[in-house]
Formats: structure tokens, C-alpha cells, sequence
């Protein structure tokens, strides 16, 4: 995200500004990555990247009013929830997923 946002900012790349827009196991690919982004976007094409952007934001956004409605209508499930979180990499909404499958009834 970094990366496009300073793509539409036409930024300049080398590897002085990717070391400060990447982050992890990308920082080993910053040779590839100053070629990769050598050149230019046209008008059209920076328009349709800002058009991709923000469908991408409007998704982030409707998936956290989704978690959010799920932890509200969840709530009355807390003791069920917190018993299947206790099983090995289960966290709160797979335990929410796992009890809308098989209901409360655990015996």
C-alpha cells in the first residue's frame, strides 16, 4: 500500500525511499523492486490505480463494520466463544464461525 500510494504521489524510486515505504521480507527485494518501478504512469492509468485504491479502503472498511456486527451479536455467546478459544489457533471469530456452524449445545 505504501508502495502505490507513493506510486500516485510520483515518487521518485531508489533504494533510500522503498527501505522507508516496505516492510518484513520485502526489504530483500529492494534491488528488484527500483527496477520494477522505473517509469511512468499515464493520466489514465493513475486515475484508474486512485479507482482500485479506494474500492480496496471501501472493502478494509465494510469488513470492519462486518467484525464489528459479529462481536455485537456475539456477546451473548462470550462463555461458549472463550471455552472454543481455547483449542489450539482458534481465535474469536473462527470460534464465532465454528459456533454458528454447530451451535451452542457443545455436549
Amino acid at each position: 500500500m505504501n508502495i502505490i500510494k507513493a506510486i500516485l504521489d510520483n515518487t521518485s524510486f531508489d533504494e533510500n525511499v522503498l527501505s522507508d515505504l516496505v516492510l518484513g521480507k520485502m526489504c530483500e527485494k529492494i534491488p528488484y523492486l527500483v527496477k520494477a518501478l522505473q517509469g511512468s504512469l499515464t493520466f489514465a492509468q493513475a486515475e484508474k490505480l486512485k479507482i482500485a485504491l479506494d474500492n480496496y479502503q471501501n472493502f478494509n472498511t465494510k469488513i470492519i463494520q462486518i467484525e464489528e456486527l459479529i462481536v455485537k451479536k456475539s456477546k451473548p455467546f462470550k462463555q461458549s466463544i472463550d471455552l472454543i478459544c481455547t483449542c489450539f489457533a482458534i481465535k474469536k471469530t473462527s470460534a464465532c464461525i465454528i459456533l454458528a456452524e454447530i451451535g451452542n449445545d457443545m455436549t
